[in-house]
């Protein structure tokens, strides 16, 4: 598996740009700590995908210290972001598929599953300081790959329905 990351060095506080490449794919991916550049980019994917919103699949990823026991609720409570329709890929593929073992499986394992590919998740990096206030660049593959995998798996699931 190879990935590499290119950081466009924007000269703003508040956000800033990554190519991401994985698999051959080329992942535009925003870092930010602003909930305004967050509505933002939500609004602009609305907009460009205003025609099949309600087909619409999209991966996110949030990364927070052990024991946060519902992101949705996270991102609701302390930012005012509502995800709507969020489902748990591991549930899903279970159920789809057929495979019980599938219903706690984490990213890695539903993307050898269902996408046929073999992921590393490096512990340094996942064990990493995660609340600092810049996040190094191996944090931002990480976490765009993460966001990724959510979106490719949640489609393909979702093509089987």
């Amino acid at each position: 598996m190879t990935i590499t990351i290119v950081d466009h060095e924007l000269p703003f506080l508040s956000h800033d740009l990554y190519d991401v490449t994985f698999f051959n794919d080329e992942i535009e991916t925003l870092v930010t700590h602003t909930p305004s550049m967050v509505g933002s980019w939500i609004a602009n994917v609305e907009h460009i995908n205003r025609r099949r919103l309600n087909r619409l699949v999209v991966g996110l990823d949030v990364e927070w210290r052990v024991g946060i026991c519902s992101d949705v609720e996270k991102l609701w409570d302390g930012y005012g972001l509502e995800v709507a329709n969020a489902v748990d890929l591991g549930c899903l593929a279970a159920r789809q598929l057929g495979m019980r073992k599938l219903h706690r499986a984490g990213l890695k394992d539903l993307a050898r599953e269902i996408l046929e590919k073999d992921v590393e998740k490096p512990r340094s990096v996942t064990l990493s300081n995660w609340d600092q206030a810049w996040l190094s660049k191996a944090q931002v593959a990480y976490a765009c790959v993460d966001a990724y995998l959510s979106y490719k798996i949640g489609r393909a699931l979702m093509a089987g329905n």
